[in-house]
């Protein structure tokens, strides 16, 4: 089965190799990518630290309340319930678990984290990468699902 990435070509002129081709003879090759697996995209969000949360039993902060942005994508290509969360400025509760959080301004500038749950406004990151100690409220993140790079698959 031909995937998307299939190209049909209408030869219209004489093949100089191939003698027994003709004017009156168009051929169609296939080309394109039928035996390569690609990747899936890479999900992104941009968002701004609005609040802290409150600190655990050791004092140390684990979540934090944020903003969605995503600006920039056409409505066509937002799904329809995540362009009403955008709309609001809003995540959808649990859409960023798992993904990683790079923080872009602050004190804690290029540290990152992975999310272990978020509702429409608060995450919460896991503590395999210590607190969140030093986010304040406009901070600007990151969030992105991150697959490690592996070599294209052929199938033969």
């Amino acid at each position: 089965m031909p995937s998307i990435a299939t190209i049909l070509l209408l030869l219209l002129s004489v093949a100089p190799a191939l003698p027994e081709a003709s004017l009156d003879a168009p051929r169609v090759l296939l080309a394109g990518h039928d035996n390569v697996d690609v990747e899936m995209p890479v999900r992104r969000f941009s968002g701004t630290a609005l609040a802290i949360g409150a600190p655990d039993a050791k004092g140390e902060i684990y979540s934090f309340r944020a903003e969605a942005v995503e600006a920039g994508l056409p409505a066509q290509f937002v799904p329809a319930a995540k362009a009403a969360a955008t709309a609001r400025k809003e995540f959808i509760a649990a859409e960023v678990k798992s993904l990683r959080i790079t923080i872009l301004s602050g004190d804690l500038l290029g540290a990152s984290y992975q999310i272990r749950d978020n509702t429409e406004r608060e995450i919460t990151v896991t503590d395999s990468n210590g607190p969140l100690n030093g986010l304040a409220a406009g901070d600007l993140l990151l969030l992105q699902r991150i697959f490690g790079r592996s070599p294209p698959v052929v199938r033969h």
